[in-house]
């Protein structure tokens, strides 16, 4: 009788994770549902805390700063996610989204590469941006040559 108990209770028993911050992240994911997102942060700062290059916190540190609305708290973390994960295009998009917040031309510097690694919607963005930049240029133009300047004769 106790085998089929120890098989039930083998099956029934989940395997560890493979991340030993897994329920933080499962609480951080809870509070960022619920809005609370002071609770968000410190549970990723907490993993921090302890692992400083841990990619999932500075990703979800990142994106829980973006949600405040907080860029400039943001970009640390979303840097540090560009650097621990070299030539994976998913954080050069989250960057390139508080980058363009700044300097549109600045975010194309990560959608571009992004882009090129295969990534739909950073192509999308880089069209989108690149037309806005163009156009941009294309005013501030405006404001330096006079139409008189542009017909004048050598």
């Amino acid at each position: 009788m106790v085998g089929p108990l120890l098989l039930l209770l083998a099956c029934s028993t989940p395997e560890p994770p493979s991340d030993p911050h897994a329920a933080a992240f499962a609480s951080i994911e809870a509070h960022v549902e619920a809005k609370d997102l002071d609770a968000a942060l410190a549970g990723a700062q907490g993993i921090l805390t302890a692992d400083p290059d841990h990619i999932k916190a500075h990703q979800y540190a990142g994106w829980v700063h973006v949600l405040r609305k907080d860029c400039k708290a943001a970009m640390p973390h979303l840097d540090a996610h560009v650097r621990l994960v070299p030539g994976e295009a998913e954080p050069l998009v989250n960057r390139a989204f508080c980058r363009k917040m700044k300097d549109m031309a600045w975010a194309l510097d990560d959608l571009r590469p992004a882009c090129a690694m295969g990534h739909k919607s950073a192509c999308d963005g880089v069209v989108r941006l690149e037309r806005i930049v163009k156009a941009q240029a294309s005013k501030a133009l405006e404001g330096v040559v006079s139409p008189n300047d542009a017909h004048a004769d050598p």
